[in-house]
């Protein structure tokens, strides 16, 4: 499996609830041993994942299911995803929902806390549609964006 399979099954697997940082471009990529072992040999685990030895995995949202114990049911089609420090060592993870339905659409976000507990769920921006793309801004915000000419 090489790297760009991986990350997709990461995010499938995990209901679009992983944030990876992707830079520069996996053209011209090759299999092989990176900083954290190879996947050769590996069996996938659980979750169906292949991951390096030491790394575990779990799901925290699935599309249309409560997240955690919060009410907040999680988004379907994610898209563009960031990741906030909360100032108390927990974090904010915050995802795009690309949804061709006006209304539907929007940015969800999961709070954790320090030890990777699921403090709440909620949504940060409806009533919008398709929102697609999106990312961290130099400011510590959220950019999303509407991939909708009606938008």
């Amino acid at each position: 499996m090489d790297r760009r399979e991986f990350l997709r099954a990461a995010v499938v697997a995990t209901g679009g609830a992983v944030t990876v940082p992707l830079v520069g471009s996996a053209v011209g990529a090759q299999p092989g041993s990176g900083p954290y072992g190879a996947l050769d040999g590996i069996g996938p685990d659980e979750n169906g994942i292949l991951l390096p030895p030491g790394f575990t995995s779990r799901i925290v949202a699935m599309a249309g299911e409560p997240v955690g114990n919060s009410d907040y049911r999680w988004l379907v089609y994610p898209d563009g995803a960031a990741v906030f420090d909360d100032g108390e060592g927990g974090w904010y993870h915050t995802v795009n929902s690309e949804v061709f339905r006006p209304g539907f659409a929007g940015v969800s976000a999961i709070h954790y806390g320090p030890d990777g507990e699921i403090l709440d769920a909620y949504r940060l921006l409806g009533d919008s549609n398709a929102n697609c793309g999106g990312g961290p801004t130099p400011w510590g915000t959220f950019l999303s964006g509407e991939e909708d000419f009606t938008g």
